[in-house]
């Protein structure tokens, strides 16, 4: 069916030079009226965790959901609270920030869908949930557990 519009289409445009114009004209107003706004492929939940007090538990979640309601509804269902929590638009690992060069330093552990990885010194908090935003990728989630200041060697 294709080939025969195909051909047909070429014919009336090599024989009828209007239908050549209105074709184009067609083929202007169809892409002007397509949206070149690119669809949301989902958000990413970032907060770091409390005790049932308030107090940080120094745990940091990255959650990659389909929807901003599913977002809400997991901080609204988490077993504690939550403080610096946020939904972003677009996947964990294309919202990260830059962060600053000041050496802050904390101890992590980091942990994703590929396990948990060993413990290591970030130059600070920052750049921590930069590393946590990347090991969630665009569709799974990770954590990292942290401690002030650089790691300390057994």
């Amino acid at each position: 069916m294709k080939q025969i519009r195909f051909i047909f289409g070429a014919f009336a445009m090599h024989k009828l030079p209007f239908v050549r114009s209105c074709s184009f004209l067609l083929l202007a107003f169809l892409t002007a009226c397509s949206s070149n706004e690119p669809e949301i492929q989902g958000y990413c939940l970032e907060f770091e965790s409390t005790d049932i007090n308030g107090n940080p538990e120094n745990a940091f979640f990255a959650y990659n959901v389909k929807t901003f309601q599913e977002g809400k509804d997991l901080l609204d269902n988490w077993g504690s609270g939550q403080i610096n929590e946020a939904i972003h638009e677009n996947p964990c690992n294309q919202n990260i920030g830059v962060c600053t060069q000041v050496w802050k330093p904390v101890c992590a552990i980091t942990e994703s869908g590929r396990g948990v990885d060993p413990q290591k010194t970030y130059s600070n908090l920052c750049m921590l949930k930069s590393e946590v935003k990347k090991l969630s990728g665009s569709s799974s989630k990770a954590k990292a557990h942290f401690e002030a200041g650089d790691c300390k060697s057994d």
